[in-house]
């Protein structure tokens, strides 16, 4: 999918993922994803895309965020980008593969990146922060204990290992900011 300058506001359909990837390999590429997500009765959590087929590649998007990379979309996200799958690349080394991430649930935790798979690689990307790399996407003042619930955390792994997150050379490095733990 590429969708260069398409955008997608969920508003009306509850708390349904904006795209769910069930198909192994798929490239992901050029769209803003923003107003989708939330845990639905049944426990699934949901977000601007759900990934739960092995190897996909989400590069160059604004998720959470609207088209322009710097507003976010509204506090309804309990995971812009959830995967439940094994070896998805996210963001990568070029400019050009940052996605800008930005999640941050009403009633609930939320993370920008929720992974419940293993071997995924994320890097690059630009996670609570706008496309310029300095416009803070969460501008909201902390209470007295320096937290603001609900919680939202940037990255948030759990279960199988073989995760990377980031490298030692520039263009593996991701920007995580504004998350309140």
């Amino acid at each position: 999918i590429n969708g260069e300058n398409i955008s997608g506001d969920g508003q009306p359909v509850g708390t349904a993922s904006g795209l769910n990837i069930s198909a192994a390999s798929c490239i992901v590429q050029g769209l803003s994803i923003f107003n989708f997500g939330g845990i639905t009765d049944g426990g699934a959590l949901n977000g601007a895309i759900t990934v739960l087929a092995a190897n996909a590649i989400i590069q160059g998007n604004y998720l959470g965020v609207k088209a322009d990379g710097i507003t976010p979309g509204p506090a309804r996200n309990d995971a812009a980008l959830g995967l439940i799958s094994t070896g998805a690349l996210i963001g990568g080394i070029n400019p050009e593969d940052r996605n800008v991430i930005y999640a941050k649930s009403d009633d609930n935790a939320s993370a920008a990146i929720f992974v419940a798979g293993s071997a995924s690689e994320v890097y690059g990307n630009y996670i609570g922060i706008g496309k310029d790399g300095v416009t803070d996407l969460t501008p909201e003042a902390a209470d007295a204990n320096g937290l603001n619930p609900p919680f939202s955390f940037g990255i948030n792994m759990t279960n199988d290992g073989g995760n990377i997150v980031g490298g030692p050379n520039t263009g593996q490095r991701n920007v995580i900011s504004g998350n309140t733990a």
